[in-house]
């Protein structure tokens, strides 16, 4: 299996108008239905499709890979990331087209919106905490709609209320402090994966052009 791949590979490597869509051939599709057959010809395979279904795959790993190994922080197998083939692949790199949170500029309008959105939850969280005199007490809420999380808040309210009026005030201050991080980590986390969300154009019209 493995040294078909590797032939699968070479052969379409030697063939840039099956995936360089700059060449004078890559719309054409007879010129590339002939390379199908003339690559199974090569190196075998139950037929052309099978070839081409086979290199899809390795195309679409080869691009997981990619995105793996520009982004640390997205989890994935490590069989991914040292993917065998990743070398041999890499001529594919000026064909792919990677659009980035740094170069797709809807990417860029929706990261600024979002983190706008955080700042001003940010703001409008602390000018409420600061106002602590004008703190009013939740509304009571039924035993039916409690859960665990609200249980929990309910027993620290207890420990809260025993504090000093300056103590609690620094009190709700660090936890919307503590919030506001907590959601800005996530967003941070969100556009780490803008980031790795990668498209190939090149190889978009592979299906309608026969390629």
């Amino acid at each position: 299996m493995n040294s078909f791949n590797e032939s699968l590979i070479e052969a379409v490597r030697e063939r840039p108008f099956l995936y360089d869509s700059r060449h004078s051939d890559y719309k054409n599709p007879h010129r590339k239905a002939a390379a199908w057959t003339e690559i199974m010809c090569e190196i075998g395979g139950d037929s052309d499709e099978a070839i081409k279904e086979r290199w899809k795959n390795l195309r679409d790993t080869y691009v997981k890979h990619k995105k793996s190994v520009n982004n640390p922080n997205i989890k994935c197998a490590n069989n991914l990331k040292n993917w065998i083939w990743a070398s041999q692949m890499e001529f594919l790199d000026d064909y792919l087209n990677i659009r980035t949170a740094e170069t797709d500029p809807l990417l860029q309008e929706v990261t600024r919106r979002k983190k706008r959105k955080i700042r001003e939850n940010r703001h409008e969280s602390t000018v409420k905490t600061i106002e602590f005199t004008s703190f009013k007490s939740p509304k009571k809420t039924s035993t039916e709609e409690l859960d665990k999380i609200d249980y929990l808040f309910l027993n620290y309210a207890d420990t809260f209320k025993r504090l000093p009026v300056r103590r609690q005030a620094v009190i709700k201050l660090e936890l919307a402090k503590l919030f506001t991080e907590a959601e800005l980590a996530s967003l941070d986390d969100e556009e780490a994966l803008s980031k790795s969300s990668i498209s190939i154009v090149s190889f978009d019209n592979d299906t309608k052009n026969g390629g």
